[in-house]
């Protein structure tokens, strides 16, 4: 809490007004944490710390509700059904995943870096989510690879882990590293850039 307090430059006092531990502050993170709008205070202050199986059953009703791709989804509906241009299709895949990405990253990164100390948060975000999200990506890969639709020459698992870590790496790890506009790029062109990068790769030559 200390840490938390010198980050926000507030003291301590003025941090345990707001919420009466560090677990009800991770209480607030999970639970607003994918809100677009500023939360607004609750009428009774501090926030008390909540039961841990409460914290759980929120984290897994926003997995529910907000992880989801819908370009993505309706690919594997019918996987045996050829796309009329597959580059396209990737395009959208591939874009709504960045998107997915961008639009949680400071929920994500909140579960990323609690799990290594939390077994129940390791399992929900490396089993529930992102495990999820590559089996469907190597399903959608593997289909459109084995069709012809889509070309690679290694696994449509390897060309899965491919595809979403470096998505990761472009909609939500570069922010800790100075990249985007200090280096004369929009939002747009980084995500432009990323998805056009990803797709190249994989469209088979004409």
């Amino acid at each position: 809490m200390s840490d938390v307090a010198r980050e926000m430059g507030v003291s301590p006092g003025t941090l345990y007004g707001y919420v009466e531990s560090k677990e009800a502050l991770f209480w607030v993170l999970v639970d607003r944490g994918l809100d677009e709008d500023p939360p607004a205070l609750p009428e009774v202050l501090p926030i008390k710390t909540p039961e841990w199986s409460r914290v759980l059953g929120r984290l897994r009703e926003q997995v529910h509700n907000e992880i989801w791709l819908p370009s993505l989804a309706g690919a594997l509906k019918d996987l045996t059904v050829e796309p009329e241009d597959p580059a396209a299709e990737l395009e959208h895949v591939v874009g709504e995943l960045y998107d997915l990405y961008t639009r949680t990253r400071l929920w994500t990164d909140v579960l990323e870096a609690s799990s290594p100390s939390v077994p129940d948060l390791s399992d929900l975000y490396y089993g529930e989510v992102r495990r999820r999200i590559l089996g469907k990506l190597n399903a959608y890969l593997g289909a459109r690879i084995g069709s012809g639709a889509l070309h690679s020459e290694v696994a449509p698992l390897q060309v899965a882990l491919f595809v979403a870590e470096t998505v990761t790496l472009f909609a939500r790890r570069r922010h800790r590293f100075l990249m985007g506009p200090a280096w004369g790029f929009s939002e747009e062109q980084v995500r432009d850039g990323c998805v056009r990068l990803v797709c190249d790769g994989l469209v088979r030559p004409s």
